[in-house]
Protein backbone atom coordinates (compact mmCIF):
# COMPACT_ATOMS: atom_id res chain seq x y z
CA UNK A 1 0.00 0.00 0.00
CA UNK A 2 1.54 3.43 -1.00
CA UNK A 3 1.33 5.48 1.86
CA UNK A 4 0.20 9.62 1.19
CA UNK A 5 -1.04 12.33 3.96
CA UNK A 6 -4.88 12.29 2.88
CA UNK A 7 -5.26 15.71 5.17
CA UNK A 8 -2.86 17.73 3.01
CA UNK A 9 -4.42 21.15 2.18
CA UNK A 10 -7.67 20.19 3.60
CA UNK A 11 -9.55 22.55 5.65
CA UNK A 12 -9.74 21.73 9.33
CA UNK A 13 -12.92 22.48 10.93
CA UNK A 14 -11.92 23.95 14.64
CA UNK A 15 -14.56 23.91 17.42
CA UNK A 16 -14.49 26.14 20.19
CA UNK A 17 -16.77 26.02 23.85
CA UNK A 18 -19.00 28.99 22.12
CA UNK A 19 -17.82 29.47 18.55
CA UNK A 20 -15.78 28.22 15.53
CA UNK A 21 -13.88 28.64 12.52
CA UNK A 22 -11.92 26.89 9.60
CA UNK A 23 -8.56 27.20 8.96
CA UNK A 24 -6.17 26.00 6.23
CA UNK A 25 -2.77 26.55 7.65
CA UNK A 26 -3.02 23.13 9.93
CA UNK A 27 -2.52 21.03 6.89
CA UNK A 28 -0.41 23.12 4.79
CA UNK A 29 2.49 20.40 4.47
CA UNK A 30 4.87 22.78 6.18
CA UNK A 31 6.41 21.96 9.86
CA UNK A 32 7.15 25.28 12.26
CA UNK A 33 10.08 25.89 13.95
CA UNK A 34 9.31 26.22 17.67
CA UNK A 35 11.48 28.96 18.67
CA UNK A 36 9.31 30.79 16.05
CA UNK A 37 5.76 30.42 17.76
CA UNK A 38 4.33 33.61 16.34
CA UNK A 39 4.90 32.59 12.77
CA UNK A 40 2.54 31.80 10.41
CA UNK A 41 3.07 27.63 10.36
CA UNK A 42 1.85 27.50 14.25
CA UNK A 43 -1.89 28.32 15.31
CA UNK A 44 -2.25 29.13 18.58
CA UNK A 45 -5.22 27.89 20.84
CA UNK A 46 -5.80 29.74 24.02
CA UNK A 47 -8.07 29.99 26.59
CA UNK A 48 -10.71 27.40 26.00
CA UNK A 49 -12.12 24.22 27.90
CA UNK A 50 -11.07 21.71 25.05
CA UNK A 51 -10.55 22.13 21.18
CA UNK A 52 -11.91 19.49 18.27
CA UNK A 53 -10.49 19.51 15.21
CA UNK A 54 -12.26 17.98 11.94
CA UNK A 55 -11.27 17.40 8.76
CA UNK A 56 -12.99 15.66 5.91
CA UNK A 57 -11.12 13.77 3.86
CA UNK A 58 -13.26 13.70 0.81
CA UNK A 59 -13.85 10.14 0.45
CA UNK A 60 -13.28 6.90 2.53
CA UNK A 61 -9.55 5.63 2.69
CA UNK A 62 -7.59 3.17 5.01
CA UNK A 63 -6.10 5.53 7.70
CA UNK A 64 -3.09 4.27 8.67
CA UNK A 65 -1.50 6.71 10.78
CA UNK A 66 -1.17 9.97 12.01
CA UNK A 67 0.41 12.68 13.81
CA UNK A 68 0.15 16.37 14.96
CA UNK A 69 2.88 18.61 16.00
CA UNK A 70 2.69 20.95 19.27
CA UNK A 71 5.45 23.56 20.85
CA UNK A 72 6.80 22.71 24.25
CA UNK A 73 9.20 25.19 25.89
CA UNK A 74 8.84 25.38 29.45
CA UNK A 75 11.27 28.67 29.71
CA UNK A 76 8.40 30.06 27.60
CA UNK A 77 5.53 28.46 30.32
CA UNK A 78 4.24 26.52 26.90
CA UNK A 79 3.02 22.79 27.46
CA UNK A 80 1.22 20.72 24.92
CA UNK A 81 -1.59 19.06 25.53
CA UNK A 82 -1.60 16.00 28.31
CA UNK A 83 -2.96 13.92 25.54
CA UNK A 84 -4.51 13.82 22.20
CA UNK A 85 -7.51 11.61 21.09
CA UNK A 86 -8.12 10.93 17.77
CA UNK A 87 -11.64 9.72 16.61
CA UNK A 88 -12.24 8.60 12.84
CA UNK A 89 -15.98 8.41 10.85
CA UNK A 90 -17.16 7.08 7.70
CA UNK A 91 -20.71 9.60 7.65
CA UNK A 92 -19.50 12.23 9.95
CA UNK A 93 -22.14 11.61 12.51
CA UNK A 94 -20.80 8.91 14.07
CA UNK A 95 -17.26 9.37 15.77
CA UNK A 96 -15.01 6.08 17.17
CA UNK A 97 -12.17 6.88 19.16
CA UNK A 98 -9.10 5.27 17.70
CA UNK A 99 -6.21 6.16 19.74
CA UNK A 100 -4.90 8.05 22.63
CA UNK A 101 -2.00 9.20 22.87
CA UNK A 102 0.35 10.70 25.94
CA UNK A 103 2.63 14.13 26.37
CA UNK A 104 5.92 12.62 24.62
CA UNK A 105 7.98 15.05 27.28
CA UNK A 106 7.13 15.67 30.81
CA UNK A 107 6.25 19.59 31.71
CA UNK A 108 9.69 19.36 33.34
CA UNK A 109 11.60 18.75 30.49
CA UNK A 110 13.98 21.88 30.03
CA UNK A 111 14.01 22.61 26.03
CA UNK A 112 12.21 24.41 23.38
CA UNK A 113 11.52 21.65 20.83
CA UNK A 114 8.38 20.39 18.64
CA UNK A 115 6.32 17.67 20.51
CA UNK A 116 5.59 15.16 18.44
CA UNK A 117 1.90 13.04 19.21
CA UNK A 118 1.88 10.35 16.53
CA UNK A 119 -0.21 6.64 16.40
CA UNK A 120 -0.24 4.24 14.08
CA UNK A 121 -2.27 1.05 13.18
CA UNK A 122 -1.40 -2.64 12.51
CA UNK A 123 -4.32 -2.96 10.07
CA UNK A 124 -5.75 0.40 8.52
CA UNK A 125 -9.25 1.83 9.34
CA UNK A 126 -11.48 2.66 6.82
CA UNK A 127 -12.95 5.95 7.35
CA UNK A 128 -13.36 9.71 5.57
CA UNK A 129 -13.49 12.00 8.54
CA UNK A 130 -11.49 12.64 11.21
CA UNK A 131 -11.31 14.35 15.02
CA UNK A 132 -8.91 15.00 17.15
CA UNK A 133 -9.54 16.06 20.72
CA UNK A 134 -6.92 17.95 23.36
CA UNK A 135 -7.23 20.36 26.13
CA UNK A 136 -5.93 23.57 26.59
CA UNK A 137 -3.10 24.21 29.22
CA UNK A 138 -2.09 28.34 28.84
CA UNK A 139 -1.19 28.97 24.96
CA UNK A 140 -0.95 26.23 23.04
CA UNK A 141 0.50 26.11 19.35
CA UNK A 142 0.20 23.27 17.00
CA UNK A 143 1.64 23.32 13.36
CA UNK A 144 0.53 20.41 11.05
CA UNK A 145 -1.89 17.61 11.46
CA UNK A 146 -1.31 14.42 8.61
CA UNK A 147 -3.33 11.76 8.40
CA UNK A 148 -1.06 8.82 6.30
CA UNK A 149 -2.68 6.27 4.25
CA UNK A 150 -4.41 4.89 0.64
CA UNK A 151 -7.12 3.79 -1.09
CA UNK A 152 -9.46 1.08 0.08
CA UNK A 153 -8.87 -1.94 -1.20
CA UNK A 154 -11.24 -4.01 1.12
CA UNK A 155 -8.93 -5.23 3.80
CA UNK A 156 -9.19 -2.22 5.97
CA UNK A 157 -11.01 -2.49 10.06
CA UNK A 158 -13.84 -1.39 10.08
CA UNK A 159 -14.75 1.07 12.96
CA UNK A 160 -16.79 -0.69 15.95
CA UNK A 161 -17.32 0.37 19.59
CA UNK A 162 -19.84 2.87 21.13
CA UNK A 163 -19.75 6.22 19.32
CA UNK A 164 -18.91 9.82 20.81
CA UNK A 165 -21.83 11.64 22.12
CA UNK A 166 -21.91 15.09 21.04
CA UNK A 167 -24.83 16.09 23.25
CA UNK A 168 -23.96 18.78 25.36
CA UNK A 169 -25.29 19.02 29.11
CA UNK A 170 -27.66 21.56 28.66
CA UNK A 171 -28.41 22.37 32.25
CA UNK A 172 -25.43 24.07 34.84
CA UNK A 173 -24.44 22.11 37.94
CA UNK A 174 -27.42 21.03 40.47
CA UNK A 175 -27.79 21.37 43.56
CA UNK A 176 -28.52 18.14 44.17
CA UNK A 177 -24.95 17.26 43.94
CA UNK A 178 -24.35 18.31 46.99
CA UNK A 179 -27.39 17.53 49.03
CA UNK A 180 -29.34 20.69 47.82
CA UNK A 181 -26.29 23.07 48.52
CA UNK A 182 -26.94 25.87 45.99
CA UNK A 183 -25.15 29.38 48.20
CA UNK A 184 -21.80 29.14 49.11
CA UNK A 185 -20.04 31.74 50.56
CA UNK A 186 -16.15 31.60 50.99
CA UNK A 187 -14.33 32.84 53.38
CA UNK A 188 -10.49 33.37 53.58
CA UNK A 189 -8.27 33.07 56.44
CA UNK A 190 -4.56 32.10 57.54
CA UNK A 191 -2.74 34.86 56.35
CA UNK A 192 -0.72 37.17 57.97
CA UNK A 193 -3.33 39.85 58.21
CA UNK A 194 -6.33 37.62 59.53
CA UNK A 195 -5.04 34.57 60.88
CA UNK A 196 -8.38 33.33 62.11
CA UNK A 197 -11.86 34.34 61.81
CA UNK A 198 -14.48 35.72 64.82
CA UNK A 199 -18.36 35.62 65.23
CA UNK A 200 -18.77 39.35 63.66
CA UNK A 201 -17.14 37.47 60.05
CA UNK A 202 -20.17 35.03 60.10
CA UNK A 203 -23.08 36.61 60.88
CA UNK A 204 -24.01 38.49 57.85
CA UNK A 205 -23.00 35.44 56.00
CA UNK A 206 -25.28 33.18 57.48
CA UNK A 207 -28.14 35.27 58.23
CA UNK A 208 -29.96 38.47 56.16
CA UNK A 209 -28.92 41.34 58.78
CA UNK A 210 -30.97 44.40 58.60
CA UNK A 211 -29.57 48.51 58.61
CA UNK A 212 -29.66 47.52 62.38
CA UNK A 213 -27.57 44.54 62.36
CA UNK A 214 -30.70 42.32 63.33
CA UNK A 215 -30.88 38.81 61.93
CA UNK A 216 -34.17 38.69 59.72
CA UNK A 217 -33.89 36.05 57.65
CA UNK A 218 -31.07 33.15 56.66
CA UNK A 219 -28.84 33.80 53.73
CA UNK A 220 -26.40 31.36 52.42
CA UNK A 221 -26.72 27.60 52.38
CA UNK A 222 -23.01 26.71 53.59
CA UNK A 223 -19.41 28.62 54.12
CA UNK A 224 -16.04 27.36 52.85
CA UNK A 225 -13.05 27.73 54.47
CA UNK A 226 -10.58 28.73 52.06
CA UNK A 227 -6.63 28.96 53.93
CA UNK A 228 -4.40 31.16 52.79
CA UNK A 229 -1.36 29.80 54.89
CA UNK A 230 1.63 27.54 53.70
CA UNK A 231 0.61 24.21 53.12
CA UNK A 232 4.59 22.64 52.40
CA UNK A 233 5.03 20.27 55.56
CA UNK A 234 3.00 18.32 57.78
CA UNK A 235 3.67 20.92 60.51
CA UNK A 236 2.07 23.81 57.87
CA UNK A 237 -0.80 20.85 57.89
CA UNK A 238 -1.13 20.82 61.76
CA UNK A 239 -1.44 24.66 61.74
CA UNK A 240 -4.37 25.09 59.41
CA UNK A 241 -5.92 22.43 61.66
CA UNK A 242 -5.10 23.95 64.50
CA UNK A 243 -6.64 27.45 63.70
CA UNK A 244 -9.88 25.65 61.66
CA UNK A 245 -10.65 24.25 65.92
CA UNK A 246 -9.09 26.90 67.98
CA UNK A 247 -11.64 27.61 70.58
CA UNK A 248 -14.18 30.47 69.95
CA UNK A 249 -12.24 31.07 66.60
CA UNK A 250 -13.54 29.84 62.97
CA UNK A 251 -15.42 26.19 63.21
CA UNK A 252 -15.90 27.25 66.78
CA UNK A 253 -17.33 30.60 66.31
CA UNK A 254 -19.42 29.49 63.18
CA UNK A 255 -21.42 26.68 65.50
CA UNK A 256 -22.33 29.72 67.98
CA UNK A 257 -23.44 32.02 65.38
CA UNK A 258 -25.69 29.08 63.84
CA UNK A 259 -26.95 28.36 67.35
CA UNK A 260 -27.55 32.12 67.95
CA UNK A 261 -29.20 32.67 64.49
CA UNK A 262 -31.49 29.95 65.25
CA UNK A 263 -32.90 31.09 68.30
CA UNK A 264 -33.80 34.71 66.50
CA UNK A 265 -35.51 33.04 63.62
CA UNK A 266 -37.18 30.64 65.30
CA UNK A 267 -35.55 27.89 63.40
CA UNK A 268 -36.26 23.75 63.60
CA UNK A 269 -33.77 22.43 65.83
CA UNK A 270 -32.54 19.93 63.75
CA UNK A 271 -31.61 22.89 61.37
CA UNK A 272 -27.58 22.32 60.59
CA UNK A 273 -25.36 24.54 58.63
CA UNK A 274 -23.04 23.03 56.20
CA UNK A 275 -19.47 23.72 55.65
CA UNK A 276 -16.66 22.86 53.33
CA UNK A 277 -12.84 22.91 53.69
CA UNK A 278 -10.32 23.52 51.55
CA UNK A 279 -8.03 20.74 51.55
CA UNK A 280 -3.54 21.48 50.63
CA UNK A 281 -2.14 19.58 47.52
CA UNK A 282 0.74 17.90 48.82
CA UNK A 283 3.58 17.90 45.63
CA UNK A 284 6.36 14.61 45.13
CA UNK A 285 9.51 16.25 46.06
CA UNK A 286 13.05 15.28 47.82
CA UNK A 287 12.27 18.05 51.26
CA UNK A 288 11.63 16.12 54.05
CA UNK A 289 7.33 16.36 54.67
CA UNK A 290 6.82 14.93 58.39
CA UNK A 291 6.16 11.77 60.29
CA UNK A 292 2.78 10.89 59.20
CA UNK A 293 2.65 7.58 60.67
CA UNK A 294 3.78 8.59 64.03
CA UNK A 295 7.14 6.06 64.42
CA UNK A 296 9.46 9.05 64.28
CA UNK A 297 11.07 8.94 61.35
CA UNK A 298 10.64 11.94 58.99
CA UNK A 299 8.68 10.52 55.52
CA UNK A 300 9.40 12.18 51.80
CA UNK A 301 6.82 12.31 49.28
CA UNK A 302 8.98 10.93 46.68
CA UNK A 303 5.84 9.54 44.58
CA UNK A 304 2.14 9.97 43.47
CA UNK A 305 1.41 6.99 46.39
CA UNK A 306 3.06 9.23 48.69
CA UNK A 307 1.25 12.04 48.33
CA UNK A 308 -2.18 10.23 47.89
CA UNK A 309 -1.02 8.96 51.63
CA UNK A 310 -0.72 12.28 52.88
CA UNK A 311 -3.66 13.61 52.03
CA UNK A 312 -5.65 10.90 53.38
CA UNK A 313 -3.62 11.74 56.55
CA UNK A 314 -5.27 15.73 56.31
CA UNK A 315 -8.89 13.88 55.72
CA UNK A 316 -9.17 12.23 58.52
CA UNK A 317 -7.29 14.19 61.33
CA UNK A 318 -9.71 16.77 60.13
CA UNK A 319 -13.01 14.15 60.15
CA UNK A 320 -11.69 13.10 63.78
CA UNK A 321 -11.57 16.80 65.12
CA UNK A 322 -14.99 17.95 63.39
CA UNK A 323 -16.86 14.58 64.94
CA UNK A 324 -14.89 14.94 68.12
CA UNK A 325 -15.63 18.98 68.79
CA UNK A 326 -20.06 18.02 69.20
CA UNK A 327 -20.43 20.56 66.65
CA UNK A 328 -24.34 20.30 67.00
CA UNK A 329 -25.08 23.49 64.51
CA UNK A 330 -22.76 22.11 61.76
CA UNK A 331 -22.13 19.43 58.95
CA UNK A 332 -19.61 18.75 57.09
CA UNK A 333 -20.57 19.08 53.28
CA UNK A 334 -17.24 18.35 51.95
CA UNK A 335 -13.87 19.47 50.51
CA UNK A 336 -12.64 21.52 48.39
CA UNK A 337 -9.83 20.55 45.77
CA UNK A 338 -6.96 23.10 46.81
CA UNK A 339 -6.05 24.13 43.32
CA UNK A 340 -8.12 26.18 40.66
CA UNK A 341 -6.63 24.43 37.68
CA UNK A 342 -5.33 20.74 36.49
CA UNK A 343 -2.35 21.94 34.82
CA UNK A 344 0.81 19.56 33.72
CA UNK A 345 2.68 22.79 34.86
CA UNK A 346 1.78 22.67 38.39
CA UNK A 347 2.35 19.13 38.55
CA UNK A 348 3.09 16.19 36.12
CA UNK A 349 0.83 14.17 37.82
CA UNK A 350 -2.40 16.13 38.45
CA UNK A 351 -4.85 13.82 36.80
CA UNK A 352 -3.63 10.39 38.61
CA UNK A 353 -3.17 12.41 41.69
CA UNK A 354 -7.33 13.95 41.38
CA UNK A 355 -8.51 11.14 40.57
CA UNK A 356 -6.68 9.07 43.49
CA UNK A 357 -7.72 11.78 46.14
CA UNK A 358 -11.25 12.15 44.89
CA UNK A 359 -11.72 8.51 45.15
CA UNK A 360 -10.38 8.98 49.03
CA UNK A 361 -13.34 11.57 49.49
CA UNK A 362 -15.62 9.87 48.35
CA UNK A 363 -14.72 6.50 50.83
CA UNK A 364 -15.42 8.51 53.94
CA UNK A 365 -19.14 9.76 52.17
CA UNK A 366 -18.04 12.88 51.54
CA UNK A 367 -18.37 15.92 48.76
CA UNK A 368 -15.80 17.46 46.38
CA UNK A 369 -15.85 20.60 44.86
CA UNK A 370 -13.56 21.88 42.09
CA UNK A 371 -13.43 25.36 41.62
CA UNK A 372 -11.81 25.92 38.25
CA UNK A 373 -10.41 29.26 36.79
CA UNK A 374 -11.99 30.29 33.90
CA UNK A 375 -11.09 27.90 30.75
CA UNK A 376 -8.28 26.09 33.11
CA UNK A 377 -6.14 23.41 32.16
CA UNK A 378 -8.03 20.00 33.04
CA UNK A 379 -11.72 20.94 32.70
CA UNK A 380 -12.73 18.68 30.32
CA UNK A 381 -11.13 16.10 32.74
CA UNK A 382 -12.79 16.97 36.20
CA UNK A 383 -15.83 14.93 35.23
CA UNK A 384 -13.40 12.01 34.23
CA UNK A 385 -11.91 12.60 38.16
CA UNK A 386 -15.10 12.64 39.67
CA UNK A 387 -15.78 16.00 41.33
CA UNK A 388 -18.93 15.73 42.58
CA UNK A 389 -19.48 19.72 41.35
CA UNK A 390 -17.34 21.81 38.97
CA UNK A 391 -17.94 25.46 39.57
CA UNK A 392 -16.09 28.16 37.18
CA UNK A 393 -14.64 31.68 37.92
CA UNK A 394 -15.72 34.34 34.88
CA UNK A 395 -12.79 36.65 33.73
CA UNK A 396 -14.98 39.43 34.26
CA UNK A 397 -18.89 39.23 34.09
CA UNK A 398 -20.82 35.92 33.69
CA UNK A 399 -23.93 36.47 30.96
CA UNK A 400 -21.69 36.21 28.54
CA UNK A 401 -20.47 33.04 29.50
CA UNK A 402 -23.74 31.09 30.44
CA UNK A 403 -23.87 28.98 27.35
CA UNK A 404 -19.91 27.91 28.25
CA UNK A 405 -21.65 26.85 31.67
CA UNK A 406 -24.46 25.08 30.77
CA UNK A 407 -22.65 23.13 27.84
CA UNK A 408 -20.57 21.76 29.87
CA UNK A 409 -22.63 21.83 33.17
CA UNK A 410 -20.48 24.20 35.12
CA UNK A 411 -21.61 26.17 38.60
CA UNK A 412 -20.31 29.31 38.62
CA UNK A 413 -17.80 31.10 41.41
CA UNK A 414 -18.42 34.98 41.71
CA UNK A 415 -16.25 37.27 42.90
CA UNK A 416 -18.02 39.80 45.35
CA UNK A 417 -15.76 42.47 44.04
CA UNK A 418 -16.99 45.85 41.22
CA UNK A 419 -18.46 42.81 39.18
CA UNK A 420 -20.80 41.62 41.58
CA UNK A 421 -23.39 43.80 40.90
CA UNK A 422 -23.66 42.96 37.11
CA UNK A 423 -23.14 38.97 37.91
CA UNK A 424 -26.50 39.29 39.88
CA UNK A 425 -27.87 40.53 36.93
CA UNK A 426 -27.19 38.17 34.22
CA UNK A 427 -26.05 35.02 36.67
CA UNK A 428 -27.20 31.65 36.09
CA UNK A 429 -29.85 31.22 38.72
CA UNK A 430 -30.89 27.06 38.73
CA UNK A 431 -27.12 25.80 39.79
CA UNK A 432 -24.74 26.18 42.70
CA UNK A 433 -23.30 28.80 43.01
CA UNK A 434 -19.77 30.07 45.03
CA UNK A 435 -19.48 33.59 46.21
CA UNK A 436 -15.71 34.26 46.28
CA UNK A 437 -15.04 37.01 49.31
CA UNK A 438 -12.15 39.14 49.43
CA UNK A 439 -10.20 39.91 52.32
CA UNK A 440 -11.13 42.90 53.04
CA UNK A 441 -12.88 45.30 50.02
CA UNK A 442 -16.73 43.93 48.88
CA UNK A 443 -16.57 41.52 52.38
CA UNK A 444 -20.03 40.71 53.10
CA UNK A 445 -19.77 41.76 56.37
CA UNK A 446 -18.03 44.88 55.29
CA UNK A 447 -21.13 44.97 52.76
CA UNK A 448 -23.86 44.54 55.56
CA UNK A 449 -22.34 46.61 58.06
CA UNK A 450 -21.83 49.68 55.68
CA UNK A 451 -23.36 53.25 56.15
CA UNK A 452 -22.45 53.86 52.17
CA UNK A 453 -26.33 53.14 50.58
CA UNK A 454 -24.64 52.10 47.44
CA UNK A 455 -22.87 49.41 49.76
CA UNK A 456 -25.92 48.34 51.95
CA UNK A 457 -27.69 48.03 49.14
CA UNK A 458 -25.57 46.00 46.87
CA UNK A 459 -25.93 43.39 50.21
CA UNK A 460 -29.55 43.47 50.38
CA UNK A 461 -29.47 42.91 46.48
CA UNK A 462 -27.72 39.75 47.14
CA UNK A 463 -30.17 38.76 49.70
CA UNK A 464 -32.93 39.39 47.37
CA UNK A 465 -30.80 37.46 44.22
CA UNK A 466 -30.13 34.60 46.82
CA UNK A 467 -33.81 34.36 47.58
CA UNK A 468 -34.93 33.95 43.67
CA UNK A 469 -36.24 37.15 43.98
CA UNK A 470 -39.34 35.71 46.04
CA UNK A 471 -38.88 38.16 48.90
CA UNK A 472 -38.27 42.15 48.43
CA UNK A 473 -38.00 42.19 52.22
CA UNK A 474 -37.08 39.59 54.87
CA UNK A 475 -40.12 38.35 56.76
CA UNK A 476 -40.22 40.27 60.59
CA UNK A 477 -39.60 37.79 63.55
CA UNK A 478 -40.34 38.47 66.81
CA UNK A 479 -37.80 40.67 68.98
CA UNK A 480 -35.50 38.33 71.14
CA UNK A 481 -32.54 39.13 73.15
CA UNK A 482 -29.56 38.57 70.04
CA UNK A 483 -27.39 38.12 72.23
CA UNK A 484 -24.02 35.75 73.37
CA UNK A 485 -24.70 34.02 76.79
CA UNK A 486 -21.69 33.81 79.14
CA UNK A 487 -21.33 30.28 78.10
CA UNK A 488 -19.74 31.20 74.96
CA UNK A 489 -16.46 32.65 75.98
CA UNK A 490 -16.05 35.22 73.58
CA UNK A 491 -13.23 37.13 74.10
CA UNK A 492 -14.05 40.87 74.41
CA UNK A 493 -11.28 42.95 72.52
CA UNK A 494 -11.55 40.42 69.63
CA UNK A 495 -15.32 40.97 68.97
CA UNK A 496 -18.30 43.59 68.94
CA UNK A 497 -21.01 41.80 70.65
CA UNK A 498 -22.33 45.14 72.37
CA UNK A 499 -22.84 46.02 69.25
CA UNK A 500 -24.42 42.92 67.27
CA UNK A 501 -26.16 41.43 69.53
CA UNK A 502 -27.99 43.63 71.84
CA UNK A 503 -31.37 44.70 70.62
CA UNK A 504 -31.06 48.51 69.88
CA UNK A 505 -32.70 50.50 72.41
CA UNK A 506 -35.27 53.32 71.00
CA UNK A 507 -34.79 56.80 73.45
CA UNK A 508 -38.72 57.22 75.66
CA UNK A 509 -40.53 60.36 74.13
CA UNK A 510 -42.66 62.76 76.21
CA UNK A 511 -46.34 62.17 76.07
CA UNK A 512 -47.12 65.87 77.02
CA UNK A 513 -46.12 66.86 73.05
CA UNK A 514 -49.29 66.22 71.21
CA UNK A 515 -48.77 68.59 68.36
CA UNK A 516 -47.65 66.97 65.28
CA UNK A 517 -44.43 67.81 64.22
CA UNK A 518 -43.78 69.99 60.94
CA UNK A 519 -42.47 68.75 57.89
CA UNK A 520 -39.04 69.61 58.72
CA UNK A 521 -35.60 67.71 57.29
CA UNK A 522 -35.08 65.17 60.39
CA UNK A 523 -32.19 65.18 63.24
CA UNK A 524 -30.16 63.06 63.55
CA UNK A 525 -30.88 60.66 66.76
CA UNK A 526 -28.33 58.87 68.58
CA UNK A 527 -29.40 55.45 70.05
CA UNK A 528 -27.33 54.29 72.73
CA UNK A 529 -26.69 50.62 73.09
CA UNK A 530 -26.81 50.39 76.50
CA UNK A 531 -29.83 51.96 79.07
CA UNK A 532 -28.13 54.31 81.77
CA UNK A 533 -29.74 56.98 83.95
CA UNK A 534 -33.07 58.58 81.65
CA UNK A 535 -31.84 62.51 80.47
CA UNK A 536 -34.11 64.63 81.03
CA UNK A 537 -36.63 66.14 78.08
CA UNK A 538 -34.86 69.55 77.36
CA UNK A 539 -37.12 73.13 77.34
CA UNK A 540 -38.22 73.49 74.76
CA UNK A 541 -38.92 77.82 74.31
CA UNK A 542 -40.64 78.72 70.78
CA UNK A 543 -38.65 82.47 69.53
CA UNK A 544 -40.21 84.42 66.79
CA UNK A 545 -38.51 83.48 64.02
CA UNK A 546 -36.60 86.41 62.78
CA UNK A 547 -35.45 86.02 58.81
CA UNK A 548 -32.05 87.40 58.07
CA UNK A 549 -31.63 89.89 55.39
CA UNK A 550 -31.10 88.49 52.09
CA UNK A 551 -27.16 88.54 51.19
CA UNK A 552 -26.11 89.94 47.84
CA UNK A 553 -23.47 88.15 45.86
CA UNK A 554 -20.91 91.06 45.33
CA UNK A 555 -19.15 89.78 42.52
CA UNK A 556 -15.24 89.13 42.01
CA UNK A 557 -13.01 92.09 41.12
CA UNK A 558 -9.38 91.29 39.81
CA UNK A 559 -6.58 92.39 42.31
CA UNK A 560 -5.54 94.72 39.53
CA UNK A 561 -7.90 96.93 39.33
CA UNK A 562 -8.52 96.76 43.05
CA UNK A 563 -5.04 98.19 43.33
CA UNK A 564 -5.91 100.74 40.88
CA UNK A 565 -9.24 101.76 42.18
CA UNK A 566 -7.33 102.10 45.75
CA UNK A 567 -4.59 104.18 44.74
CA UNK A 568 -7.37 106.67 43.02
CA UNK A 569 -9.22 106.96 45.69
CA UNK A 570 -6.58 107.76 48.07
CA UNK A 571 -6.16 110.91 46.04
CA UNK A 572 -9.39 112.00 46.37
CA UNK A 573 -9.37 111.32 49.69
CA UNK A 574 -6.42 112.82 50.90
CA UNK A 575 -7.50 116.37 48.74
CA UNK A 576 -10.93 115.83 50.22
CA UNK A 577 -8.84 116.40 53.50
CA UNK A 578 -6.93 119.13 52.86
CA UNK A 579 -9.91 121.56 51.30
CA UNK A 580 -12.16 120.56 54.77
CA UNK A 581 -8.68 121.57 56.52
CA UNK A 582 -8.30 125.01 54.51
CA UNK A 583 -12.32 125.81 54.86
CA UNK A 584 -11.75 125.41 58.81
CA UNK A 585 -7.93 127.86 59.04
CA UNK A 586 -10.28 130.37 56.84
CA UNK A 587 -13.23 130.22 59.69
CA UNK A 588 -10.74 130.74 62.17
CA UNK A 589 -9.27 133.79 60.78
CA UNK A 590 -12.75 135.49 59.71
CA UNK A 591 -13.80 135.31 63.72
CA UNK A 592 -10.34 137.06 65.27
CA UNK A 593 -10.80 139.90 62.81
CA UNK A 594 -14.74 140.06 63.11
CA UNK A 595 -13.59 140.79 66.88
CA UNK A 596 -11.02 143.19 67.05
CA UNK A 597 -13.88 145.31 65.13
Amino acid sequence: MAIKNLALNREVFVSHSCNENRITCLTNGKVGVPSCRYALDWVCFNKDVEKCLFVDLGADFGVASFDIGFIHDKKNNICPPSEVKLFLSENGNDYYETAIVKAPYNASFDMCTRAVYSANFEIPIRARYAMLKFGIDGETFADELRLFGDDCNGSEAMLYGEPLSFAEKGYFADPSSLDGVKDIFSVKFGSDDKKSLGIEDFISCVAFVDSNEMPRDTMSDALLFDYEGKTDTLSDWEEYLDLLFAKNRNIDALDKVVELIKTTLQLDKSFKYNIYIKTPSPKVSLTPFGDLNGDGITEKLLQTEDCVTAYSWFLDSFIRRFNGGCYSNLSLGGFVWGENNLSRKNREDSIEFACACVKEIHNRECKCIFVADFAASGCEKAEYIGFDCILMKPENTISSLAPIFKKYGFGVAIKTDNTLSSNLCGCIENTVRLYDQPENEKNISVLAYSKNGSERLLYEKLYEFIKGGEQAVPPVCEETDFSVSEETDIPEPETAEDVLYEPQVQPEVSEEIKEEPKPEPEPTVCVATSVAEPIAEPKIEFVEEIKPEPEIEIPRIPENLVRKYNKKHKKIAMLGAGVVAGLGVAYVIAKTLKGRD
